[in-house]
C-alpha cells in the first residue's frame, strides 16, 4: 500500500517550476444545501494531469466518495476549493500557504 503522505511529498517535491506548487480543484457538485461539496484534485506533472484526490483524503482527513471519486468538503460561507488546498498544504508541509490552488 503506497504511503500517501510520502506520494504527495514525492510528487511536490520534484516539481521543476513554482507552478508545480499550483493543485486544479475541481468542482463535481455541490448538496442542495449549500453546506457540502465534492472536489477533486489534481496536480500537472512533465505535462500530464495527474489525479491526488483519494491521497488527498487521507492525508488531510477529509471524507472520500469512491462514488463520485471526490473529497467530501462541508461548510459555507469560504471558498472551499482554498479551504481544501490550505489544509493539503498543513497536513504535507505544516503551512497553509504553501500551495497554491486553481479552481477549474
Amino acid at each position: 500500500m503506497v504511503d500517501s503522505r510520502e506520494h504527495l511529498r514525492a510528487l511536490f517535491a520534484r516539481r521543476r517550476s513554482r507552478k508545480a506548487l499550483t493543485v486544479y480543484v475541481s468542482q463535481k457538485s455541490v448538496s442542495r444545501s449549500g453546506m457540502m461539496r465534492r472536489l477533486r484534485l489534481h496536480i500537472i506533472r512533465d505535462g500530464e494531469l495527474i489525479e491526488i484526490t483519494q491521497h488527498v483524503a487521507e492525508v488531510a482527513g477529509f471524507s472520500f466518495d469512491r462514488d463520485a471519486w471526490a473529497i467530501k468538503v462541508h461548510g459555507c460561507g469560504m471558498n472551499m476549493h482554498f479551504h481544501a488546498v490550505y489544509e493539503l498544504s498543513h497536513a504535507l508541509f505544516g503551512d497553509g500557504y504553501r500551495l497554491q490552488h486553481v479552481s477549474i
